[in-house]
């Protein structure tokens, strides 16, 4: 669920019984960033959207990878994607804020072969499959983590949901995908 509100100067003075100068100590309260703040009381329309986040959906299916013919852009990989991620978002605008996005190939067997994609090609094409639906732009994605792990393996979880939980439950191979507001980055430097 999401609280998605666009708000004039205008607006904001009519919903504070048009006095004025209550439109500075309103602002604050909103909670709006500060570019949000002075674009608004620049007269600017404005556009904010909170999403419920964390937000994660499973794909049960071998990902391609980037360098796949198969996962270029509009390609039957990211529209599996991009559909399954619709299914779960429910409808709600994109969200807005600097994301970290956390893939997580859990397979039931490691091909020898070399069949399984490279993990530094998943990520791109499930990002940009998100792009228009979950966000506008991959730009704000800040972060990505993508792993891989087998599920014949001992898998030690913290905290696991409910989703994942059932996911793993069903003892075959999936992608679970876990999109959330970014960590602070002073923390990781």
């Amino acid at each position: 669920m999401a609280l998605d509100f666009s708000l004039t100067t205008r607006q904001l003075l009519f919903a504070m019984d048009g006095v004025a100068d209550a439109t500075l100590p309103v602002l604050p309260a909103l909670n709006l960033p500060p570019q949000s703040q002075a674009s608004l009381l620049r007269g600017s329309h404005l556009r904010y959207t909170i999403a419920m986040l964390p937000f994660e959906f499973m794909i049960f299916a071998t990902p391609l990878s980037q360098a796949s013919s198969n996962a270029k852009r509009g390609g039957p990989w990211q529209t599996k994607v991009h559909a399954t991620a619709a299914a779960n978002w429910g409808g709600l605008p994109p969200t807005a804020g600097q994301l970290a996005v956390s893939i997580t190939h859990l397979f039931d067997r490691f091909d020898p072969a070399g069949q399984q994609p490279d993990i530094d090609n998943i990520a791109k094409p499930i990002v940009d499959a998100l792009e228009g639906l979950v966000y506008d732009d991959d730009y704000i994605v800040t972060d990505v983590l993508c792993r891989r792990r087998s599920l014949d393996g001992d898998l030690e979880i913290q905290q696991p949901s409910q989703l994942l939980l059932g996911s793993l439950a069903a003892n075959r191979e999936f992608v679970h995908v876990l999109i959330d507001d970014a960590p602070i980055r002073e923390e990781h430097l």
